[in-house]
């Protein structure tokens, strides 16, 4: 968008441009509150997964709170950069080690498979509860 407004700009002269100035930087500034926002939803989606492998025990469990802490922070980091503090590149360093480490682990050894076979021969499993 900001090409065409700048050629809109130009073709208006000195007196038209500073509309499509202010255009253009509203353009700008959507562009990473959008990108923030995102960023903050990524971080409460991580928070939840990591809570769910900290529960089900399919990772150990020091790396699942690794990712919890790593998109907590993230999402706060996300939430400062919303408010004008420029710390969300920092912030999303521990997350990112975490998707790293996470990765890692699972191309090596993958979930655990006594969690697999805990299920299986669980009695409560195959039912569903009466609540």
């Amino acid at each position: 968008m900001l090409v065409p407004l700048a050629k809109e700009g130009a073709d208006a002269g000195p007196a038209g441009a500073g509309w499509a100035k202010a255009l253009g930087s509203l353009a700008v500034q959507s562009n990473a509150t959008v990108y923030q926002i995102a960023e903050m939803m990524l971080g409460i989606g991580g928070v939840f997964l990591c809570s769910l492998l900290f529960r089900t025990r399919l990772i150990p469990r020091f790396v699942a709170m690794w990712g919890l802490i790593g998109y907590a922070i993230l999402m706060t980091g996300s939430i400062a950069e919303i408010f004008g503090i420029h710390i969300g590149l920092v912030c999303s360093i521990p997350g990112g080690l975490f998707e790293l480490a996470l990765a890692f682990w699972l191309l090596t050894k993958g979930f655990d498979p006594k969690v697999y076979n805990a299920l299986r021969d669980s009695p409560t499993a195959a039912t569903p509860s009466a609540t």
